[in-house]
């Protein structure tokens, strides 16, 4: 495994922030077992200050934080770090997350998936390292076509991360299983662009998502099962016979405005 863990995290929210405020940041750290040596994640703060007497919306954080970690677990202390006035408080209350193992059955040929749990490393030869050799093509969409594809031996396009939440075309040589370790993801949001968004549910349990439950005014979802499985409105009236999004599953999602899909 090495003596370098590292992980990426963001987050985007609308809260105003003034000098003299406080943050506090929760953050998990997972301790794999045998693990020798000691671990810590580095950290620094700027502050973007706006001009005097003036809000600035696009004020910027950047932040990090940096703890020392014993092999057989830690003692978080809360620790202040303090620039041009302005306080970031780094609080001492850690959730352990749980890593878990979800499989999805894929056909000869391409399939249409989604990662229902987000993987420890997204790296995409990490992510389908159980299944090298048996596919060929990987692509996603993002208002372009992103992939990673096989011709005479040599790969080619600028896929390298599959995360949860996206949806991915597959193409593999034979049936095969595709095991993935990572961590269920909790009050999920997924942004929708204006027309086709090619997506994958998340949920913290395999339960199926109604499409009489999900937050988004839209006008087609399709998905393939070896043929197309949709949902589509036309005059005013629907047609189609799907019903809910099913984890592991991938679904292109047709919407009139830009919006936010929650489950």
């Amino acid at each position: 495994m090495g003596t370098t863990l590292i992980w990426n995290g963001s987050t985007i929210n609308d809260t105003a922030v003034w000098v003299g405020t406080k943050i506090i940041l929760k953050y998990r750290v997972l301790i794999m077992p045998g693990l020798d040596g000691i671990l810590g994640n580095n950290v620094s703060l700027e502050y973007y200050d706006p001009l005097p007497g003036h809000f600035d919306p696009e004020a910027v954080f950047k932040t990090s934080f940096r703890h020392a970690l014993a092999r057989d677990g830690y003692t978080p202390k809360q620790s202040i770090v303090e620039t041009k006035n302005t306080k970031l408080m780094l609080g001492d209350e850690i959730n352990t997350p749980v890593i878990t193992t979800s499989t999805i059955y894929l056909k000869q040929g391409w399939n249409l998936i989604s990662l229902p749990i987000q993987p420890e490393d997204t790296n995409i030869d990490v992510v389908l390292n159980n299944i090298k050799g048996k596919y060929t093509d990987v692509f996603t969409y993002n208002n372009k076509w992103i992939y990673k594809s096989e011709y005479m031996n040599k790969w080619f396009g600028d896929l390298s991360n599959l995360e949860a939440g996206k949806g991915y075309w597959i193409k593999v040589k034979e049936d095969c299983n595709l095991t993935i370790d990572g961590l269920k993801v909790k009050n999920a949001s997924i942004s929708l662009e204006q027309g086709w968004n090619l997506i994958g549910p998340v949920t913290t349990t395999q339960d199926n998502i109604l499409l009489d439950n999900i937050n988004v005014q839209y006008t087609d979802i399709f998905t393939y099962e070896g043929k197309w499985v949709y949902k589509s409105e036309y005059m005013n009236k629907w047609f189609g016979d799907l019903s809910n999004l099913e984890a592991g599953k991938g679904y292109w999602v047709k919407v009139e405005n830009n919006g936010q899909l929650a489950m």
